[in-house]
């Protein structure tokens, strides 16, 4: 990895994994998976599982509660006015 790497919780609560630009795919994916195994690693001491199925198994997206950033708060305002 190139340790310009950096970890954000987005607004529903997922892990995003930003990074520079790599040069090819096989470093992309290299990275993506040492990034799993920790993050796997780390949850699995506190009886915490991940699956990436891109949505909520069990609640719609109105009933997912909004990490409480203001950021948030104001990128919901303005994509609602933008309709």
């Amino acid at each position: 990895m190139n340790g310009k790497q950096s970890i954000s919780m987005e607004p529903g609560g997922q892990f995003e994994l930003s990074s520079a630009p790599l040069e090819t795919l096989h470093q992309t994916c290299a990275e993506v998976n040492s990034h799993l195994y920790q993050v796997k690693a780390v949850a699995e001491e506190m009886g915490i599982g991940f699956i990436g199925i891109g949505f909520h198994p069990k609640l719609e997206r109105k009933d997912i509660p909004i990490m409480p950033k203001g950021r948030y708060e104001i990128m919901r305002n303005y994509l609602r006015s933008a309709r």
